[in-house]
């Protein structure tokens, strides 16, 4: 069940995001959910002092992560569908109308919303000819319009991988006691590299 939350989490919530945001704010509130994961991160480590010495409450912070989980998969359902999927992809436009009217408040004036999506709907049938697009096609790099923003996407992708950051954020206390690091200097030192990450993501929202 967690697997799943989080699984969500770093994968559809950002495209969610990014689909369901106004054009001008796309990129801003697609990056703050990294900065919101960052400060999940930070608390989880500050928490974890309460229970970082003992052998016998480590499952109890242990336990929080079910219980978001739980949070979670009672709310997805009561999620709007994403306007730009709705008009775009399924060419469902009333649906998507009201989903956006939905999202954006009954008083809001979304009519500039709506030509956007006109357009770019008339941009995919002239890209696709009206035809369902898979997985395989996109991989095979059949179309030219696409390589560019596949390229960017993956390169940026193996960059974070290689940089090294997952496996120091997964590693970090035998990483620090190799350093020969004691217990305490290990959980503060955790948490500083915790905020560090925290500091620097909030500095890439704010470059948006």
């Amino acid at each position: 069940m967690a697997g799943d939350t989080e699984s969500f989490t770093f994968t559809v919530m950002p495209f969610y995001l990014a689909e369901i945001s106004p054009i001008n704010l796309r990129g801003s509130i697609g990056v703050f959910s990294s900065l919101c994961r960052a400060l999940g991160s930070l608390i989880a480590h500050i928490l974890g002092f309460a229970f970082f010495y003992s052998q016998t409450k480590w499952p109890i912070q242990l336990s929080l992560t079910a219980c978001f989980a739980v949070i979670n998969l009672i709310l997805f359902p009561f999620c709007p569908e994403s306007p730009r999927w709705l008009f775009i992809t399924q060419n469902r436009r009333e649906d998507g109308i009201k989903a956006l009217q939905l999202l954006r408040g009954h008083d809001t004036d979304i009519s500039a919303e709506i030509e956007e999506m006109k357009a770019e709907y008339l941009k995919s049938i002239q890209v696709s000819g009206n035809q369902t697009i898979d997985t395989l096609q996109i991989l095979k790099f059949k179309r030219p319009e696409w390589k560019m923003a596949l390229i960017l996407g993956s390169v940026v992708q193996m960059g974070i991988q290689f940089s090294g950051f997952s496996s120091v954020m997964m590693y970090t206390t035998d990483i620090y006691e190799s350093a020969g690091l004691g217990m305490r200097e290990i959980a503060y030192a955790t948490v500083g590299l915790s905020s560090l990450n925290v500091v620097m993501t909030g500095v890439s929202v704010s470059c948006l």
